[in-house]
């Protein structure tokens, strides 16, 4: 099977232009903020989407967490896509935004946490449960098993 390339085979462009904004556009002190979304995951057949944000070192100084600025963010693209898919693709299913931290910094460092909704507290899953999770939008077969 032959991948097409994705966004992430430019990730020294990413940066560079990351860069750039972090040193020429306002300060946050201005109430101006920048966010990055990591993934839209879409299954054009059966129509369905996800927001996925990927964190790493969940133990270390940040947590793994969505920080403030990138959480309202978030917020408000989750809101407007639910709004949206059901006004305009009332034939989608939007499945919201994911979280998937890891403790380090992959699969082989540590563990690697998904959560995807914030009232729920993230399960560790192993790289075989998260591929089929992201593959099928199947989050259900999880609570399941754990």
């Amino acid at each position: 099977m032959t991948r097409a390339k994705t966004m992430t085979d430019n990730q020294y462009h990413d940066l560079r232009f990351s860069d750039w904004i972090r040193e020429r556009c306002p300060d946050s002190a201005t109430g101006w903020t920048c966010s990055d979304v990591d993934y839209i995951l879409h299954q054009y057949k059966t129509k369905q989407l996800v927001v996925l944000e990927v964190k790493r070192w969940r133990h270390g100084p940040s947590r793994g967490q969505v920080q403030t600025a990138q959480r309202h963010i978030l917020r408000i693209l989750d809101n407007c896509m639910r709004l949206g898919m059901r006004e305009l693709y009332k034939d989608y299913t939007y499945h919201g935004v994911w979280l998937v931290q890891f403790d380090r910094t992959w699969f082989d460092d540590g563990l690697c946490w998904f959560t995807y909704d914030k009232r729920v507290d993230a399960v560790p899953v192993t790289e075989d449960d998260l591929l089929k999770i992201l593959s099928t939008f199947d989050r259900v077969a999880l609570q399941k098993n754990n």
